[in-house]
């Protein structure tokens, strides 16, 4: 690698000259780059980190663009830019990123991943993260309500979703979207992806980049989508991983989310017994236990074994709700917790273990109180994370209704998609049907079009909540794209990785090679091998990347202990 970083570095003029339009800079930045003093003051660094060395490699600025682009007296806006700068010392150009969400803070992002993204790609370009609208100090969306009192908000869980629905989960979504009206009454119509487009279109111009190169996760593959299709003369390479299906995003009650979760959460059953080491096993040995093993199973098959475990805790989860007054509380607490793992098969060994811990308390000493539901994380650059997935969320969707009684065919549908539905579905999507906001612009499609490059989707096999059908809804709607597959498990192409599939990203970002059509990349090891813990990410990457990657994806980023 080294030989060829000179060989770039002796013929600089030549090869920014061959340069495909995409990454060719063009010298005309408008941005003042300097230091990110005022933003590293507030941010945290991780343990052993001075923030001089957070700060390494990193400059930031500001643009300004219009709080309304359909007003042309709008107020101006001011959105925070972080670069992580080429390390290599020169760049290729630019790649804009947002980490999912909705919600994450695209420069919290940068600052704790950029050298790691900057390993991925040999230091060749410029990693660029802002904050869209809602998040860190752009229009912050506040809905000025404490965890304490959001746990009373969150509608009271049972396995009937119209039963919740109607015994008060209606009211406290009613409530909530209140109080984030009363809370940001004046900006809260404008937080819209539509917007947000807009404002990378127009970061792209002050960079002074020909075209928009971006990687955007989850979240960030709905406003990649949203971006092509607003802009398609535009896109430069763009890489869309774990990917929305936008078109049912926009809908409002988010019925793809869960399709392939339950088919996930098996996975983690029988990966577990695929090893000896399974702490799933001490189930079958703990005195109390007694596992009503269907007639088929089978002692001596590892999939039958994993079967009737996964049957044997589900039933052990549904009880909970027999619990007088804190029932449904546990019930959708063990019900996230579970979902929340299935986001990062890194951390199924220590959550088989935490898993089989609390079913076997269960058995000896049930609960006689409640526990906090857990939420997702605000930070101290970005307090409103949470708020802001609704804010931004409920804007992209025309989905409002006026009474319970209207939403019972959703919360219907919404109960018979997944084992996980009752505990997530409402608590994400009821509050966008009793909004409040309207915004001057929203887009709702159609998505897709022929884009001036190629963009290449990234999903894994099986994900939590952004499914393969959408990955391949996605690639079937934008002319020339390409889907790649990682045959694992997890949110994110780092999730559970792979040699192959790095190697694909990093062709496609440095010379615009897409992979053969149908590309499937098999995963450097299973989730719960031994020596899997002992191995790096991918090749040149250090594990801190998946932390880098996942930190700021909104849903997945929840505490782990019960």
């Amino acid at each position: 690698m080294l030989s060829s970083i000179f060989a770039i570095f002796l013929f600089f003029l030549v090869i920014v000259t061959a340069l495909p339009s995409s990454l060719r800079p063009n010298g005309r930045s408008q941005l003042k780059w300097g230091t990110c003093d005022d933003i590293l003051e507030v941010i945290a660094p991780p343990n052993g980190t001075s923030r001089g060395e957070l700060g390494s490699g990193l400059e930031c600025a500001t643009l300004r663009v219009p709080m309304d682009y359909t007003n042309p007296d709008s107020p101006p806006l001011h959105i925070d830019l972080v670069k992580s700068k080429a390390a290599s010392g020169w760049s290729r150009g630019s790649i804009l990123t947002n980490p999912g969400g909705p919600g994450g803070s695209g420069v919290e992002a940068v600052i704790f991943g950029g050298a790691q993204y900057q390993g991925v790609l040999e230091g060749q370009f410029d990693f660029i993260g802002f904050d869209v609208r809602g998040t860190g100090r752009t229009l912050t969306f506040d809905c000025q309500v404490l965890d304490e009192s959001m746990q009373g908000l969150i509608p009271i869980a049972g396995n009937n979703m119209t039963r919740t629905l109607l015994d008060g989960g209606w009211a406290r979504a009613e409530e909530y979207a209140a109080a984030c009206r009363k809370a940001k009454n004046d900006t809260g119509s404008f937080l819209s992806t539509v917007f947000v487009a807009r404002d990378m279109l127009e970061i792209s111009r002050a960079l002074g980049d020909d075209k928009v190169n971006y990687y955007g996760i989850s979240y960030g593959t709905h406003l990649g989508q949203t971006f092509a299709s607003l802009f398609p003369d535009n896109v430069g390479r763009f890489v869309l991983d774990s990917v929305v299906n936008s078109a049912d995003n926009v809908l409002g009650p988010k019925y793809t989310w869960l399709d392939d979760t339950d088919e996930l959460y098996a996975a983690f059953f029988t990966e577990c017994l695929a090893f000896p080491s399974c702490p799933l096993l001490d189930l079958l040995s703990f005195t109390n236990t007694t596992i009503p093993f269907p007639p088929t199973y089978d002692p001596s098959s590892p999939a039958s074994i994993a079967t009737a475990l996964q049957q044997y805790v589900n039933t052990n989860i549904i009880a909970t709700l027999s619990l007088p007054g804190i029932g449904p509380a546990i019930y959708r607490s063990l019900k996230i917790k579970i979902f929340s793992a299935l986001y990062s098969p890194n951390d199924w060994p220590d959550f088989a273990r935490t898993l089989t811990h609390n079913i076997t308390s269960l058995q000896t000493s049930p609960p006689n109180t409640s526990f906090p539901i857990a939420l997702v994380p605000n930070t101290p650059w970005n307090p409103a994370q949470r708020d802001a997935f609704f804010g931004i969320s409920c804007l992209d969707t025309p989905f409002r209704v006026n009474s319970a009684e209207e939403l019972i065919p959703v919360a219907q549908r919404q109960g018979t998609i997944s084992f996980f539905a009752d505990a997530f579905l409402d608590y994400a999507t009821w509050p966008c049907a009793a909004w409040e906001f309207e915004p001057p612009q929203r887009f709702v499609g159609p998505f897709g079009g022929k884009t001036a490059t190629p963009i290449l989707f990234v999903n894994n096999r099986l994900d939590p909540i952004t499914p393969l059908a959408s990955a391949r809804d996605a690639a079937s709607r934008f002319e020339g794209s390409r889907l790649l597959v990682g045959n694992g498990f997890g949110h994110n192409m780092l999730a559970d990785p792979s040699d192959c599939t790095i190697a694909a990203v990093k062709a496609y970002f440095l010379h615009g090679t897409l992979p053969d059509d149908g590309t499937v990349c098999e995963p450097a090891s299973r989730p719960f091998d031994p020596a899997r813990k002992n191995r790096d990410v991918a090749a040149g990457v250090d594990s801190d990347v998946e932390t880098g990657a996942n930190r700021f994806i909104g849903w997945s980023n929840r505490g782990r202990g019960w």
